[in-house]
């Protein structure tokens, strides 16, 4: 390079006055508003939705069960082999880098050899051939091809299918309706707020059924925290406290389910956000909420319980996952920590949600923060935390986030971040109780993230369904085993055994 061209190097970099440098500048500075790279963003983000390089990921993440590659990694540790070995190997390693390197430096040469000017003039006509116009040609294909194949209408429709949202009001004249008349919700959650007696909630169901009719669009599935005890919406409705029938036998936890969910299906429920599957841990944020301290104790209860709710008609989702025994603080009342390491969840939180992860249809994400995961993330948007939910436990339902507003509080971040963060980590609904701002606020960046790419539409067109599936259940059945319920699951974790129940002989539970 002559002293010409290094000069106008110079100039370059300290005015970014050449074209493509500015060009690239403004790439990495928004990168994102980029069509090829935002692409190539969504396919990063989503990768892990395609089978085969999910199995890849998951071979990956356990090579240590390989034994060539763990004796290769205790060699290079000094744990194991010959000192000879190991310098032989490092001397290999050595190599390649040096092999590497080279490639690359002769790569440099190459393409600086030519002794023209590093900078060319870029016009039309120009040895790049067609120069900034062209590329703004291809910017706009690029922009064409990065758009979803959806109409504006789709793009919302299909967001809105993607919330489960909460609203104030106990009675049909609630300004929450006059939203549902053009605002599809996947789903809609009826709490304490909403509750007054079985009649009155009878009457608020029905009208987000008509709702719904009236428009000729999908009917929103209709949820109830109902875990048992003050865990409870409906609070003089079963099943009663998870602590107190903990000390119960397994009939009764069974026994209980199935009356609640009767309750509920005859006031027009479709699912609940029961039940917790945490151990309760002493000290820990389930302590007095949990089946037990004992996990095992937790498994067969949790899949006693999951029976009872299908025999009677309800859906039950299991919270939270990987389950907040041994969390700091109940994440609801702020940042909570799970300090175990991955062995030990996979022994004591993992275990019930082990249990019944093959039949459930819905399973609800923790907002705790987990070291063994990542220490500063709410396991909701954490994507080996949904990893581990679905590849290693086998789930195929619908993966219920935690509250965003409590992972907003716990991490700091927005909440319309938060709710294209859990899409991206693979959650397939996204739970806003209340605020009807932040859910518009999450909605509108949802919205915006498909308009853009950001979101893998076949993802989350997989997602709706799943969320559709869910609420067109099966009909109840009336004996054990039919309807769904998980009592012929095998889990995968071994636990204590259980006298088998005629006539399905793996059954965990007694009859109720």
């Amino acid at each position: 390079m002559g002293a010409d061209g290094l000069r106008r190097l110079w100039a370059a970099l300290r005015g970014w006055a050449h074209p493509r440098l500015r060009r690239l500048w403004a790439v990495l500075h928004g990168w994102k508003a980029h069509p090829r790279l935002r692409r190539l963003w969504a396919v990063l983000q989503g990768w892990k939705a395609h089978p085969r390089l999910r199995r890849l990921w998951a071979v990956l993440r356990g090579w240590e069960a390989h034994p060539g590659l763990r004796r290769l990694w205790a060699v290079l540790r000094g744990r194991e082999g010959e000192a000879h070995e190991r310098r032989r190997l490092l001397a290999l390693l050595g190599g390649v880098l040096v092999l590497l390197a080279g490639g690359a430096a002769v790569a440099v040469v190459v393409t600086t050899s030519g002794g023209g000017d590093p900078f060319p003039t870029i016009e039309a006509g120009s040895r790049f051939g067609g120069g900034e116009q062209r590329d703004a040609e291809e910017d706009e294909e690029d922009e064409e091809d990065a758009r979803p194949d959806l109409s504006d209408e789709q793009i919302r429709r299909l967001a809105a299918g993607l919330f489960l949202v909460g609203f104030s009001g106990q009675d049909p004249t609630a300004s929450f309706f006059e939203r549902l008349q053009t605002r599809e919700w996947g789903a809609v959650l009826i709490d304490e707020n909403n509750y007054v007696d079985e009649e009155q909630v009878t009457t608020l169901v029905q009208q987000v059924r008509d709702v719904a009719r009236l428009r000729e669009g999908r009917r929103p599935i209709v949820i109830v925290p109902q875990e048992g005890g003050d865990q409870s919406a409906f609070g003089d409705l079963p099943p009663g406290g998870q602590g107190s029938l903990g000390s119960e036998s397994l009939a009764a936890v069974r026994r209980g389910a199935r009356s609640a969910a009767r309750a509920l299906a005859g006031v027009g429920v479709d699912a609940v956000l029961a039940p917790d599957a945490s151990v309760a841990t002493t000290g820990g944020a389930a302590e007095g909420r949990g089946f037990s301290d004992d996990p095992a104790r937790v498994a067969r209860a949790v899949r006693a319980s999951v029976t009872g709710w299908d025999e009677g008609g309800v859906t039950p989702i299991v919270n939270s996952f990987p389950g907040e025994g041994a969390a700091s603080q109940d994440p609801g009342l702020g940042p909570a920590t799970v300090g175990l390491d991955l062995q030990s969840l996979r022994d004591n939180s993992i275990r019930a949600f082990n249990a019944v992860s093959r039949n459930v249809r819905g399973i609800q994400m923790s907002a705790a923060l987990y070291t063994a995961l990542d220490p500063v993330t709410p396991a909701t948007l954490v994507p080996e935390a949904v990893d581990l939910l679905r590849d290693d436990l086998d789930f195929d339902g619908v993966v219920v986030s935690a509250n965003l507003l409590t992972t907003t509080a716990a991490g700091g971040g927005d909440v319309g971040d938060d709710a294209v963060d859990a899409l991206q980590a693979g959650c397939d609904l996204l739970y806003l109780p209340g605020g009807r701002e932040e859910q518009e606020v999450a909605y509108r960046a949802v919205v915006t993230a498909i308009r853009e790419g950001e979101l893998d539409v076949e993802r989350l067109q997989a997602s709706v369904k799943r969320i559709g599936d869910l609420r067109r259940r099966p009909p109840a059945g009336n004996n054990p085993g039919s309807g769904g319920g998980v009592v012929g699951q095998e889990p995968v974790v071994p636990q204590e055994p259980v006298p088998p129940q005629a006539p399905v002989p793996p059954a965990p539970v007694p009859p109720g």
